[in-house]
């Protein structure tokens, strides 16, 4: 399985689910985003579990992470 993410990865799914988290998006956003449940994407985000290899959620992940920061950025 590999090394097991670290927070401070960027890249990583422990690090994307926790940013978007820390900027206000909740994990059920999160997880209806990319078609999982929220408890799920809670587990990715404290490291208990990583998403299977067949989900492409980090793409996702980063997409979703552009985007708030572009709407984050015009609200300022």
């Amino acid at each position: 399985m590999g090394e097991p993410d670290v927070m401070g990865q960027p890249g990583t799914t422990m690090f994307l689910v926790g940013e978007l988290h820390r900027q206000g998006v909740s994990y059920q956003k999160i997880a209806d985003a990319i078609g999982v449940t929220w408890m799920s994407v809670h587990r990715w985000a404290k490291g208990f579990s990583r998403p299977r290899p067949a989900l492409p959620v980090n793409a996702e992940l980063a997409r979703l992470l552009a985007e708030n920061q572009v709407l984050l950025a015009a609200k300022n």
